[in-house]
């Protein structure tokens, strides 16, 4: 059970480091549209 959850610590956290470097890009991807708009 220890073993577990040791390890889906380490797991969630990258979840969710992916997930927010994701997100940051795709806002940043929508708040420029218009800037590449050569």
């Amino acid at each position: 059970m220890i073993v577990g959850v040791l390890l889906s610590i380490p797991v969630g956290a990258i979840t969710v480091a992916v997930i927010a470097e994701s997100a940051l890009e795709l806002f940043e991807f929508l708040g420029r549209p218009r800037s590449r708009h050569d």
